[in-house]
């Protein structure tokens, strides 16, 4: 069976049913996007070979492949080899895919240290130079690991936090540019958390200066939010509403919708989306589909930051957040102690026992320039707590995970009650902002 390993789809003109591929499929084989140009060209393919034993054998025999793929199945994850890596990014060394459950990791060999760092820098460097839409099939972060090169396409903490202590931080990532500067510059003599070379632990924090946090103008979200409906409703407008409301409830992905005129049979002309005006236009591409053009569409902002940074991997057992972002919400203010405690994420609050705190999809984790593990706005790359403050949110909110995600939480932090507890930051953050209710108090 030839199994073909994959990286990523470039859209250059979108116009082009060539210019973005679907994502791979599972079954008898897998397949692989391709770089590609406004005229569908292939250039800089990033693709994978056939099998290729002796190739492997290349790979596997250097030391520091060696010690990544030892390292990654000392954690209890199981890289499966599955094809030669042909990246031309990273061409003239020899280099092999494994797959990781639903992620992949391509190591590149070198003779030395030199060799495998110029490739790291030709990489970036290709990669970079496309003003392009880079549609990953999983978050890259590109690891020099001595004369190995380790390409890390998933979102595994597990595996981030194996491939950072084996290789060190990632030369790159598809995370902000400042929120890796920042995490770079984490003192690392008086950490807030644990000193255990493990897990993190962070009880107790005091609150930064969220004045100064806050000054200036306001982070914009970015990406498209809306696009205006225009023109006649069709003949057969009530069909064609009622065919894309069930589109996007099959995804998981309807926000809300309205309708013309008073009468729940009425036509659709708005939708509210739970994906950013990327995806949006990268699935409805993908399936063939042409958005009708007298529908109002509302999209989610695009996500800057990473889930868990490149220095935060470390530290986190599992991250619990959703991976579908925030529709409406209630409005009712919740609060409580949000803490990490051997890398788990815990919600404290008096007169109840200690519950996993679930997130949504907006928030993430990072390091502060002082060293302290916070909460991050993945939608503006600003702090929003350090973990260990009292806390408050907006709730209730639903609580929808799948029993295999609860069975894995479980699993590494105990039988214990998850509760949702949104996008949290700081009450002294929110009494900074509004100050007149701290005068109130």
């Amino acid at each position: 069976m030839k199994v073909v390993a994959p990286l990523l789809a470039i859209c250059t003109a979108c116009s082009s049913p060539s210019g973005m591929m679907a994502p791979p499929k599972t079954g008898p084989s897998i397949s692989q996007p391709v770089l590609a140009t406004s005229s569908g060209g292939a250039v800089n393919a990033i693709t994978a070979g056939p099998e290729n034993g002796a190739i492997r054998t290349i790979v596997e025999e250097n030391r520091d492949a060696a010690k990544v793929l030892a390292a990654l199945r000392g954690r209890g994850l199981h890289p499966v080899a599955r094809a030669a890596s042909r990246a031309e990014p990273l061409a003239g060394s020899p280099g092999y895919a494994w797959q990781l459950g639903d992620d992949w990791l391509h190591l590149h060999v070198h003779p030395g240290r030199a060799s495998a760092a110029a490739s790291v820098s030709r990489f970036i460097k290709a990669v970079g130079a496309h003003s392009s839409i880079v549609d990953w099939v999983g978050p890259p972060h590109l690891f020099d690991c001595g004369s190995a090169v380790a390409l890390y396409l998933g979102r595994s903490v597990e595996a981030l936090s194996t491939l950072s202590a084996a290789c060190g931080a990632p030369d790159w990532t598809d995370g902000p540019i400042d929120q890796a500067a920042q995490d770079s510059r984490a003192p690392e003599a008086e950490p807030a958390t644990s000193p255990n070379p493990g897990y993190a632990t962070q009880l107790r924090a005091p609150a930064p200066d969220y004045a100064s946090l806050i000054a200036g103008p306001p982070v914009p979200a970015r990406g498209e939010l809306r696009r205006e409906g225009r023109g006649k409703l069709p003949a057969d407008a009530v069909a064609i509403g009622r065919a894309w409301i069930d589109r996007l409830e099959a995804r998981r992905v309807l926000g809300g919708h309205g309708l013309a005129g008073k009468s729940a049979d009425g036509p659709v002309i708005a939708i509210d989306t739970l994906l950013t005006a990327r995806e949006f236009d990268a699935w409805t591409r993908t399936s063939g589909w042409s958005p009708p053009p007298h529908i109002s569409w509302s999209f989610r902002p695009e996500l800057v930051a990473p889930e868990v940074s490149a220095s935060a991997a470390p530290a986190v057992r599992i991250w619990t957040a959703s991976d579908i972002r925030t529709g409406l919400q209630h409005q009712a203010l919740e609060g409580g102690r949000i803490v990490i405690k051997e890398g788990c994420l815990w919600l404290q609050q008096a007169d109840r026992p200690d519950r996993i705190a679930w997130f949504n999809a907006e928030t993430g984790i990072g390091h502060d320039a002082q060293g302290y593990l916070v909460l991050v706005n993945r939608m503006t790359g600003e702090t929003m707590a350090r973990l260990g403050e009292e806390m408050v949110w907006a709730g209730p909110n639903g609580l929808q995970v799948r029993e295999r995600r609860v069975a894995e939480i479980r699993s590494a932090c105990g039988e214990a009650d998850l509760y949702p507890v949104g996008n949290p930051q700081s009450a002294e953050r929110m009494l900074a902002e509004h100050p007149h209710l701290r005068r109130r108090s």
